[in-house]
């Protein structure tokens, strides 16, 4: 059942609330990119599109004295694909980078500062066309603007954090982990659609008893 486009929504969920929510993740086709041999066809593939959920990933670290290390995968999704680019396995990085510095493709995804800066790492681009869902959230009167958050709130379920913090710099990458980092964009880009189509401001939930 579609949500009414005026129904209000609450400033944040809270984490007992989304733990009850059923899980939900991309059912479409994925395409591991893992070596240049298919840049030139992927490309022709995404700059045709004009919306694109976005999100990075990187090989974590657990000590403060330990490296950053940049992204590791970067995907990009529409509603019906999602394209995974293992990083460290292509050469042809300034051609897959200019779908980010293209203006006229919006790129949707919570916080793409810090992607992007990851990404600057790798190879310089001039970003252009992001979209920060964060923040359209926070003008709404938002509190909580994480994706899993957002998630809740607008799709009415629940992404499955198994693999954030797994090695996504190994390769092969398992299907758990192509599973979630394609979900990541393409739920950015469901979440835009929804923010969208719903109108009004967040509504402040009623103190406790």
């Amino acid at each position: 059942m579609t949500t009414p486009a005026d129904a209000p929504f609450p400033e944040r969920m809270s984490k007992e609330v989304l733990r009850e929510l059923p899980l939900i993740r991309f059912e479409g086709p994925i395409e591991l990119v893992r070596n240049d041999s298919k840049i030139d066809s992927v490309l022709e593939e995404i700059l045709s599109q004009k919306l694109l959920g976005f999100d990075t990933e990187s090989k974590p670290t657990f000590r403060r004295e330990d490296e950053v290390r940049p992204p590791a995968l970067l995907q990009l999704a529409t509603t019906e694909k999602a394209w995974l680019f293992q990083l460290r396995l292509i050469t042809r990085h300034s051609e897959l980078f200019s779908i980010l510095a293209n203006p006229g493709i919006e790129k949707i995804g919570v916080a793409p500062h810090d992607d992007i800066k990851g990404l600057n790492r790798i190879a310089h681009f001039k970003a252009g066309g992001f979209v920060d869902l964060g923040a359209i959230a926070s003008q709404r009167g938002i509190i909580t603007t994480g994706l899993r958050n957002l998630a809740g709130m607008f799709l009415n379920g629940r992404i499955s954090k198994a693999a954030q913090v797994s090695n996504w710099e190994q390769n092969p990458l398992t299907q758990k982990q192509i599973n979630y980092a394609a979900t990541d964009a393409w739920v950015s880009l469901r979440i835009h659609e929804e923010l969208n189509r719903r109108t009004g401001q967040a509504i402040p939930r009623e103190p406790r008893a």
